[in-house]
Parts: structure tokens; sequence; C-alpha cells
């Protein structure tokens, strides 16, 4: 067995899971999640259990000038420019209890395994849990890494307050005092590689039952602040082409973002079609609803309409008031007999494929598809 599949084999789903329930302890909410914002005395304390659970395992705590915690397991070559990864532990207000903690266990699991296997990388393996990744308590978010790559000043950072009107540097001193036996280091150093595992916070891998996929891209994001000027009018006596409405205005605005194909894909829309179909379209449209049981339609309507404010109860009422309707229809004097309302013919004509159900699927499939 290699001393790779030793490693493997040293790696705890049990210990990993359980390290999930302890950290996700430190500012649990009623509902099962995390209030364990940037900074608090709540990460404080998650900050002193992670570097707990390292002791044992030999790896060295170091702290920089923005509060970045890294746990360094150190390599053959000390000189080596280590591989870095983690994520981060602090929370959003209502966050869960997996994102950014499953990327610094995840790490932390690995290194303990290489640690109970003896194995010791040719660079040293470094796990760090990023300042303020959020930004929920200090805006903007995924500042300690920010400042660690040189994209955000530290002294700017220092000096951002929150609603409390508590400063980054305040709160980053607070860290320091509490954790004496973590060293200070400067900020910055140079990366052999950076590896951060995380939960996926969308539904692809589920839907299409993966355990695992690897990210090629990340979305960017840029806020745009636009200000739409209307012209105060009378709505009841100012004709539509002469208002100038500021809402209508930011609507178009918005609708032009995507287009009407785009609102397909996305199923938003059921179809989308030219200007010179919508005619045929809207007939093809209308032959299916003239070839359908004229009460059903009325029925779905009522049902719709009387359901929209309804309870629970009173849309069962109403699905049990169709059936009765539906089957009794025929048995009325003033009401047009309708063949296909009598109880027993829509299975009939389902079972038999008759020349009726050929024709409406005919219409559906036609109306539905290009």
């Amino acid at each position: 067995m290699s001393l790779l599949e030793n490693v493997i084999n040293e790696i705890s789903q049990e210990r990993l899971w359980s390290r999930h329930l302890q950290l996700a302890e430190i500012g649990a909410t009623p509902g099962g999640g995390v209030n364990r914002q940037a900074l608090s005395r709540e990460e404080i304390s998650a900050r002193q259990l992670l570097v707990q659970w390292g002791s044992p395992l030999g790896l060295v705590p170091y702290s920089d000038d923005i509060g970045n915690l890294f746990l360094r397991y150190p390599g053959k070559d000390a000189d080596a420019a280590p591989v870095v990864t983690g994520s981060h532990i602090d929370t959003q207000p209502t966050g869960g209890r997996f994102d950014g903690s499953f990327g610094v266990l995840a790490a932390l699991e690995v290194i303990e395994a290489m640690h109970a296997t003896g194995y010791r990388p040719h660079r040293s393996v470094e796990l760090v849990a990023w300042t303020n990744e959020e930004g929920s308590r200090f805006a903007p978010g995924m500042m300690g890494a920010a400042v660690f790559r040189g994209q955000r000043e530290l002294d700017a950072m220092l000096a951002i307050l929150d609603s409390d009107g508590v400063s980054v540097g305040e709160s980053v001193a607070a860290i320091r005092s509490a954790e004496s036996e973590v060293c200070e280091r400067p900020l910055g150093f140079s990366l052999a590689a950076y590896i951060e595992a995380h939960i996926e916070q969308g539904p692809i891998l589920e839907l299409q039952r993966k355990v695992i996929g690897v990210v090629s891209g990340i979305q960017g994001k840029r806020v745009f602040r636009v200000t739409v000027d209307g012209e105060e009018n009378h709505a009841g006596t100012s004709p539509r082409a002469m208002r100038k409405d500021a809402l209508v205005a930011e609507v178009n605005m918005i609708g032009a973002l995507r287009s009407a194909q785009t609102a397909v894909d996305w199923g938003l829309w059921n179809r989308a079609v030219p200007d010179d179909r919508i005619d045929d379209e809207l007939e093809k449209l209308v032959d299916v609803l003239l070839s359908k049981n004229q009460q059903t339609l009325r029925q779905i309507k009522f049902v719709i309409n009387k359901n929209a404010d309804g309870d629970v109860q009173t849309a069962l009422a109403f699905e049990a008031l169709n059936e009765v309707i539906t089957s009794s229809v025929n048995w009325r004097e003033d009401t047009p007999k309708i063949p296909d309302a009598e109880p027993g013919k829509g299975l009939e004509a389902f079972a038999d494929k008759n020349e009726l159900w050929n024709h409406r699927r005919r219409l559906a499939q036609d109306f539905w598809s290009d």
C-alpha cells in the first residue's frame, strides 16, 4: 500500500462530522444555523477551538495584521513556499453550519491523517481561516484574503467600523489579546498552491448526482447605482403615451437585461416567439383551449380564483367539489351534455387512444414544441 493510500485510509468521516457539530455549537441559532460574525467573541472562541485541535498534531499557529489565522504543518523543506488550504469560519447572522467551515475542517482532517501516518510532505502545509470572508459585520467581504494578496490597503480596512462603531483594527487587537499562544508574523507570503474545499451552494451537483466538482470559474459582481428621473402627472387623465413614469422605465430597463429566450431557458416562461408569429401561436393556443372540456376549464378558473387567498382545507374542499361537479354535470337538465364529462370517459379516451384524445395530443404537441 502506498503512502498516499495510507493517508487516505486514516481520514475519518466520523471525526470530521463531529468537529462540524462542535464548531456549529459556537454561535448556534434556534433554527439550526449559526451566527458567528467576523472578529466577534463567537469567532474568537471558534479560532481557539481550531488552535486546540491543531496542537496535538504539532500545528504552529500564526496570525497576521488583518487577523488571518494560519496553522502550519512543517514540511521537509522549511524554506519552500507552502501549500495553503482552508476557507473561513465567520458566518452571516443567519448562516449555515457548513459554509466555509467545511473547507477549514476538511483541511484539518487531511493534516491529521498525514500526522497519523507519519507522512511529512516536502513543502509545509498551512491551514488558513481567512478574516471576514462574509462581510456581514464589516464591509466589504473577503477582507482578509484581499489584504493578504495586496488587493486592499491594510490601513483602510482596519479603519472600517461596524454598526456599533467598533473598528476592524480594535477587533483584531482584541483577538490578538485573547490568542496569546498565537504567534504574529508579517502580512503576505508566497504560496506554492492554494486549495479550498467548499460545499456547493447551488443545486447542480445534487441534481446530477455527482459527489464532487472542480471549480473552473467564479461569479464576478459589479454594483451599479442607477437613478431614473420621471415626471409627476395625473394617472387617471394623462394618456399613457404622454406620461413619464420612472417605475415603468425601470421595469423596461430590467427586462432588457435578459432576452425572452433566456427567460425560456431558465424556465420562467413556457415559450417565446417572434413578433410576426404571435397571431399564429395565439390561434394554436385558442384551438387547444377550445378542444378542452369547457366545463372543466370553468372549474379550473373558479378553483384558481377561489384558492388564491384560501387555506389548505379550503383548497381540498374545492377539489372535492370539482369532482362532484364533473361527475354530475350531465345530470342537470339545463346544462348542455358534455360527453367527456361523464364518469370514466376520460379514462376510456386515454386507454383507447381514440381520435378525440389524439386530436388533443397533436394540438398540444404542436403548440408546446418548435
